[in-house]
């Protein structure tokens, strides 16, 4: 999927609060929101090399944005690739999957619906398979380490929510999938970050057990485009105590 963002490259200086930074462009120390509310500690290094989208209209008269900037990009700590932190990307690219009649989707499941409510709950995607319907969660992850991606990052109390209301359709027989989105291609394998967050392990592990499908996907990212480049293993095996 081609980048839908024009990018400019900056360098990152640092993180005032969880949606704002500050960058360096063109010499210039500038605002940049941030849409990853996680810690990202091993990403946000100072200098690191990010890769931003300019809003004009951030300056105009009566203008709502606080920030002129948007921080898409991190340069992952080997030098060499991309991380995306757009948290709103994975949604767009699984969209953009199932439009093209690929991943994620077992066979058989189409596109019938997007932001769809049940209950107190609203879930990302709805599939259709004949008469049947499944639920489709997608969580963004961007937090990997000696190839073990792990979420989140830091403490969700809404993917727990969701992983909980899952389970609770599972067990009366509606279809449902939590698919974790990689946004890097070095990972081989996801966990819960069970050490962060262990309410959400739990809850995964529930939701697993009452029959939702758990998976992970990996995408190589690049200025350019997202790609996907295959699914990885998931672990959900508690830690020892």
């Amino acid at each position: 999927m081609p980048v839908p963002w024009r990018l400019r490259r900056a360098a990152f200086v640092d993180r005032p609060n969880r949606f704002l930074t500050h960058i360096r462009l063109a010499g210039e120390l500038l605002e940049a929101h941030l849409p990853d509310p996680g810690r990202l500690a091993e990403l946000l290094l100072p200098g690191v090399d990010v890769l931003v989208q300019h809003h004009p209209e951030a300056t105009a008269k009566g203008a709502k944005r606080r920030t002129a900037y948007t921080i898409h990009m991190l340069r992952r700590p080997d030098g060499e690739k991309w991380v995306c932190v757009n948290t709103l990307l994975p949604n767009r690219f699984v969209a953009f999957l199932l439009g093209e009649g690929r991943q994620p989707p077992p066979d058989g499941w189409s596109l019938a619906g997007r932001e769809v409510t049940e209950g107190d709950s609203r879930f990302d995607f709805l599939l259709r398979n004949g008469l049947q319907s499944m639920f489709l969660e997608v969580k963004s992850v961007t937090y990997a380490e000696g190839g073990v991606a792990q979420f989140p990052d830091a403490v969700s109390t809404r993917a727990t929510r969701h992983a909980r209301h899952l389970a609770q359709l599972a067990h009366v027989g509606q279809s449902a999938m939590i698919l974790f989105v990689i946004q890097r291609d070095d990972a081989e394998l996801f966990r819960p970050m069970w050490e962060r967050d262990p309410q959400l392990g739990r809850a995964l592990v529930e939701a697993h057990d009452a029959g939702v499908v758990i998976r992970a996907i990996k995408l190589a990212v690049t200025p350019e485009r997202f790609t996907y480049v295959g699914e990885v293993p998931v672990d959900l095996e508690p830690p020892e105590a």
